[in-house]
């Protein structure tokens, strides 16, 4: 969230022709992030290192983090409900490949 937030800041800014310049963009686009943006990053940032430290996995984890937002680690008890809602996204993708393969099949023989 924090880099993205800077990378939007400083494509904004004014093409640059030296290297000071854009240090300089570089420097004020990182001042202009709100403090907000900052926490809320960092707030993020530790719930998915304490989902990866209970052993939850990628998918998991963003389940985790999306339905407790509210403290920087997430309790035991949501843990154990990600592992249990717990959907295997290269399942679905690959679901979705088939899917859209057929369709494309069936529409060419038309």
């Amino acid at each position: 969230m924090y880099w993205g937030a800077v990378k939007h800041k400083y494509r904004l800014t004014a093409h640059t022709s030296t290297v000071d310049e854009m240090e300089q963009n570089m420097l004020a686009c990182l001042d202009v992030v709100p403090l907000l943006t900052i926490r809320r990053f960092t707030n993020r940032s530790a719930r998915f290192i304490s989902a990866y430290d209970q052993g939850l996995l990628g998918s998991e984890a963003v389940w985790a983090a999306k339905r407790y937002p509210g403290h920087r680690t997430l309790p035991p008890t949501m843990a154990a409900m990600a592992r249990a809602a717990h959907v295997d996204f290269t399942t679905v993708y690959s679901i979705r490949s088939i899917h859209s393969t057929a369709t494309e099949t069936q529409n060419t023989k038309i």
